[in-house]
């Protein structure tokens, strides 16, 4: 993917991975907030933040996987926190890492909108192998959320 060499350039020791669970704020336009648009809309910014990770939308809530600094996830959390698109947020992962999950991508998004077998299986297809199993678990766990 171009461009993306430069979002992997932190060192072992200043990685932090973040996940949160929120729930869908009101919206005009539904259609232009599914997982898949907004993901779109930050990707040039998270790039140049070097901050990678997945955005997961299913109609009524989101998970979100933030990976870099512990200043820049900070800061994108902060602005996530005040956007009228997410209510309710809750942290259900926040730890340093030694690796990315998602180190290609400066975000990834998938709506679901599927059966919560189907939504699994999609999710297990972006998750590589090796990755770390708390954020397994927990982007594993939203196949099942509603």
């Amino acid at each position: 993917m171009a461009g993306t060499a430069d979002v992997c350039t932190l060192s072992e020791a200043t990685l932090r991975v973040l996940i949160y669970l929120s729930t869908a704020g009101a919206q005009e336009n539904a259609q232009a907030d599914t997982a898949l648009a907004l993901a779109h809309e930050v990707q040039a910014g998270n790039r140049r933040k070097g901050l990678t990770g997945l955005l997961l939308g299913n109609g009524s809530s989101y998970m979100q996987v933030l990976e870099g600094s512990p200043e820049a996830v900070g800061q994108m959390f902060a602005t996530v926190s005040r956007d009228p698109r997410h209510r309710a947020l809750d942290v259900v992962l926040d730890q340093p890492a030694t690796e990315r999950t998602f180190p290609d991508t400066a975000m990834l998004g998938l709506d679901l909108d599927a059966s919560p077998l189907d939504r699994r299986a999609a999710i297990e297809a972006l998750i590589p192998a090796g990755a770390d199993r708390d954020v397994r678990e927990k982007l594993l766990a939203f196949s099942v959320f509603d």
